[in-house]
């Protein structure tokens, strides 16, 4: 059921960013009021896919680590839902987020109190996190490539479906034709959120797709 929730998830997070990258956001009738809220963007759907996503593929991976004999093979998984969780804590202002909203802050208010995460805090820290994002996207990438072509392949004894690989291929590649052709701050800030929704939704395909389209569930390893 939670490999089912995040294929779902993955797919309409894709269309969310493909509606972004598009235009059509700005153009349909309240769609940014659905996507990002004025009054808190925080509270968007796009923000919430992003944070169902994450917490679900770190469930997915500990779930999954009763089928891991390899104890390489868990040590990756339990590392890297660790790195999803924090990655969730840093997206909700660690809970602080849900505590304005049960006290219906607005952003402004929300402002008033300061950076409340790491990646915000100032410039050094946002330089990290575009260079921890960039390496991110760029392995994304090259992994999902190298899995793309025919041929068996093997990453620390991890099998990736080549189908999952190509459609994320696509869907970097069409981010970051997308990135090159913004001209206003507003959808600038619009389409970072898109990149980092992308980027989780590739990284949902690619381990819950079955490596070789038979139906076994996670990264089923190529013999």
């Amino acid at each position: 059921m939670l490999r089912n929730l995040l294929c779902f998830t993955s797919f309409f997070s894709l269309g969310i960013a493909l509606f972004i990258y598009s235009g059509l956001v700005y153009v349909v009738p309240g769609a940014m009021d659905l996507m990002a809220p004025e009054w808190n963007r925080e509270y968007g759907l796009l923000e919430t896919v992003q944070h169902v996503l994450l917490v679900g593929m770190a469930l997915f991976l500990l779930w999954n680590l009763r089928y891991r004999k390899s104890s390489l093979q868990r040590k990756i998984q339990i590392a890297v839902s660790v790195f999803l969780v924090f990655v969730f804590m840093e997206e909700v202002d660690y809970f602080l987020q849900y505590l304005d909203l049960v006290n219906e802050k607005s952003v402004n208010e929300s402002e008033i109190l300061g950076v409340r995460n790491l990646h915000n805090h100032n410039d050094f820290f946002r330089a990290i996190k575009f260079l921890i994002q960039t390496a991110l996207y760029l392995s994304t990438f090259i992994v999902a490539l190298s899995f793309s072509v025919p041929g068996k392949r093997s990453l620390y004894t991890f099998g990736f479906s080549r189908t999952a690989s190509i459609i994320v291929v696509i869907a970097i590649v069409i981010g970051f034709l997308a990135s090159m052709f913004i001209v206003f701050e507003d959808a600038r800030q619009l389409q970072s959120e898109a990149n980092e929704l992308l980027l989780y939704a590739c990284w949902a395909l690619m381990a819950i797709w079955p490596a070789k389209e038979s139906g076994l569930s996670f990264l089923k390893i190529e013999e």
